[in-house]
């Protein structure tokens, strides 16, 4: 290790200093950037220590569900989410969807995803519905209306030279297609994702929607 190496080369040593140590940093902008970082990421960046997220990313304890109820009479009653004590009616939330394509048919290759999405005014985040499995490309725009129709909104695409066909045929086909460019690894991607959810920020539909206990197998074991 580090101490180790120093005590046999005397021309070597080692510092370890937080962002906090450094006079020329306002205390206020980290105080700031903790507010909107995990904690893992708020101890590699700021407070200097070698952690790995080999452990996990993301905690169960960070997992919370929201319930759904319908308020009113007649052939449309009111759609409400259940956020903990907190009431927000469907109607008020934005919705989009993510959509990642999979490169390949083949076993143990990625699956296509498609998530919906609620937006609340507070900025929550409520995972909606997931249509997730092994598609081939013509069935692909389909389950991309199918989860456009159900909830309306955006779909979300990442830009990806093989998939660009499916994308123009979704376009043609008039659905709201906004492409994304994949900037960083899914690891580092994944980091904000991790902080809303260590806030309290991201709600899951209840554990018995079939589909949970993958995605919660998946987020647990990631990366």
């Amino acid at each position: 290790d580090l101490e180790h190496d120093n005590k046999e080369r005397a021309d070597w040593r080692a510092w370890q200093f937080s962002s906090g140590d450094n006079p020329y940093v306002d205390p206020s902008e980290l105080a700031e950037f903790r507010l909107t970082q995990s904690t893992l990421t708020q101890r590699q960046e700021i407070d200097a220590e070698y952690v790995s997220s080999g452990a996990g990313v993301f905690h169960s304890e960070w997992i919370q569900h929201y319930r759904t109820r319908f308020e009113g009479e007649g052939d449309e009653p009111e759609k409400i989410y259940l956020l903990g004590d907190e009431l927000v009616p469907d109607a008020r939330c934005r919705k989009f969807h993510t959509v990642d394509l999979a490169w390949s048919l083949e076993e143990g290759a990625d699956y296509t995803v498609i998530s919906s999405w609620a937006l609340t005014p507070q900025r929550h985040l409520l995972l909606l519905d997931l249509i997730r499995g092994h598609f081939e490309g013509p069935d692909i725009v389909p389950k991309l209306r199918l989860a456009y129709k159900k909830f309306g909104g955006v779909l979300i695409v990442e830009k990806a030279t093989r998939q660009m066909n499916i994308i123009q045929e979704a376009v043609r086909a008039g659905l709201p297609v906004r492409e994304v460019k994949a900037d960083r690894d899914k690891e580092s991607r994944a980091l904000p994702a991790a902080a809303r959810m260590e806030q309290g920020r991201v709600w899951f539909p209840p554990a018995s929607t079939p589909w949970f206990r993958d995605i919660e197998q998946e987020l647990l074991a990631f990366p």
